[in-house]
């Protein structure tokens, strides 16, 4: 009898990651690859790459301007208008796809308009939305957590059917660890059933405060996107 062996080669990925703010983040991606997994090499990039903090602050929100908060690559944080990033997210989108990565996955949860894409574009904010509105209900309440006060009418505005069951505090994850207590002091004073870090700069530390402090599951939006990602890879 001839007996045909076969050997199976553990398949390399390579996907893209575009931040709002500047690349690498050191604070995301040692929390995001062990999710991903070894198999899974990233290419990382900022829609602030290359900019000056002064190039930087001419950025700021005026009026209306859908706001933003993100951290730069010497971990302090600015907040700016997306108006002002869009056409260097799609910059960014467009060197990626140049260099073969098969999916692209956006570090942020804000929500964007629709950009121009051949690789599949991954957008955090409609993967936690979606889960939001997949576990929200008349008999259940849920907590969401996003870094400014300013953003909180933003977040709520894409849930407007679930607004009887949301409440939303802010509590920026770049400021101290510590002040994450007081705004998951009053989800939990609140009674909600689930808490939703809506932004990709909670760390796993700020979700175990969260979960402490109200008893309730959290849903991190970091790892929840890197999973996604992990299931369309595997």
């Amino acid at each position: 009898m001839l007996c045909v062996f076969a050997t199976y080669y553990l398949m390399k990925h390579t996907i893209g990651t575009i931040t709002i703010g500047q690349a690498p983040r050191t604070d995301v991606m040692p929390e995001i690859q062990p999710l991903l997994g070894s198999d899974i090499e990233v290419v990382e990039m900022g829609a602030l790459d290359g900019l000056t903090r002064a190039e930087i602050e001419t950025f700021a929100p005026q009026g209306d301007d859908y706001i933003l908060h993100t951290r730069m690559c010497d971990g302090t944080s600015v907040t700016i208008a997306e108006r002002h990033i869009l056409p260097r997210m799609q910059s960014c989108i467009d060197a990626l796809t140049q260099q073969g990565v098969e999916l692209v996955m956006l570090l942020c949860t804000g929500k964007f308009p629709t950009f121009r894409s051949t690789t599949l574009l991954i957008e955090p904010q409609k993967i936690t939305d979606s889960i939001i509105g997949a576990l929200a209900g008349k008999q259940h309440k849920i907590g969401i957590m996003t870094p400014l006060a300013g953003q909180i009418e933003q977040v709520t505005a894409n849930l407007q059917d679930l607004k009887n069951n949301v409440v939303a505090v802010s509590a920026s994850p770049y400021s101290a660890v510590d002040e994450i207590t007081p705004a998951a002091q009053r989800l939990g004073t609140e009674g909600v059933d689930v808490s939703v870090l809506h932004c990709i700069g909670y760390t796993m530390e700020m979700k175990g405060i969260v979960k402490e402090t109200t008893g309730k599951p959290v849903i991190l939006a970091r790892a929840l996107t890197a999973r996604v990602v992990c299931e369309l890879l595997s």
